[in-house]
């Protein structure tokens, strides 16, 4: 990039070019210092000018431009955005307040999902998931996101249904192959999980998919998916493998337990997980 670059929206967008070429997943603007890139797990400095508080205003605008979004600086204090530039893919904006000026991080998202192969997931793992309705929880730290793209890849690649995801945030891209895939990113395409999964259930969907299940009210949705005759697969953060069925109980009211522990019974059709890169799958 010439030594004029200036921290606007062409500017922006040749930042973002850069980004790809260094096969950057993600790029840091914070005052003061300079912009930098992610790395195979590093921040490495760009060499660019240092960013004043005005350059950051400006690529925020530049952004919202770019998502299509109207919303006054002065009152961002957290702000995630969602956009696409032709030839450079998708990326996720966070914006986020320090020291009184605003800070950026853009996330490259990964235009190819890993596939069961990759992940060394046995073909049949698509039939424990898809083969009947249920409830399938993926948990697990770090995999849980690959292993559930997987799985969507999987009935992507080999069956002739609608899926619909609900992620918090996009992490990969699905386009439609064999089957149809409709993502929708929490805070941006739907207000929070309870509404995805309420609107998946009257949109002709054969199987949804939850990156979270957060509360009360999205596992009571998954709930009536599943006696609707969905399949759905429902990530869960922070759980060991032997620990899922309190966890999802403990997410209901109190006065509400018992019932919810005996829906489960019949609903849950298994749990999946990454251990030490090797996919896991219990039974139920």
């Amino acid at each position: 990039m010439a030594p004029t670059f200036s921290y606007d929206l062409s500017g922006l967008k040749a930042l973002l070019g850069s980004a790809r070429e260094a096969g950057a997943t993600d790029v840091h603007l914070k005052v003061p210092g300079q912009p930098r890139f992610r790395v195979d797990g590093v921040l490495v400095p760009t060499g660019l000018p240092d960013l004043r508080p005005a350059d950051t205003h400006a690529l925020a605008r530049a952004l919202l431009e770019l998502a299509g979004r109207e919303e006054p600086l002065a009152g961002i204090t957290d702000l995630s955005v969602g956009f696409g530039l032709q030839a450079e893919g998708r990326f996720r904006a966070s914006m986020y307040r320090q020291r009184g000026t605003l800070g950026i991080v853009i996330h490259r998202m990964v235009l190819q999902p890993p596939t069961l192969a990759e992940l060394e997931i046995p073909n049949g793992a698509l039939k424990a998931v898809f083969g009947r309705p249920g409830l399938m929880v993926v948990t697990g730290r770090g995999d849980r996101m690959k292993l559930i793209a997987a799985l969507i890849d999987g009935y992507n690649q080999s069956q002739r249904g609608h899926l619909v995801s609900l992620e918090s945030p996009l992490e990969y891209l699905h386009r439609d192959n064999s089957a149809m895939v409709a993502q929708r990113e929490i805070g941006v395409d739907v207000p929070d999980f309870p509404a995805g999964l309420a609107a998946a259930l009257n949109g002709d969907a054969d199987v949804v998919v939850a990156t979270d299940l957060p509360d009360a009210d999205s596992l009571l949705w998954a709930l009536r998916l599943v006696d609707a005759g969905r399949s759905v697969v429902a990530g869960l953060a922070g759980c060991l493998p032997e620990h899922v069925v309190e966890m999802l109980v403990r997410l209901a009211p109190p006065e509400r337990e018992k019932e919810v522990s005996q829906r489960l019974s019949g609903a849950l059709r298994g749990v999946m997980w990454m251990d030490d890169g090797r996919f896991q799958y219990a039974a139920r």
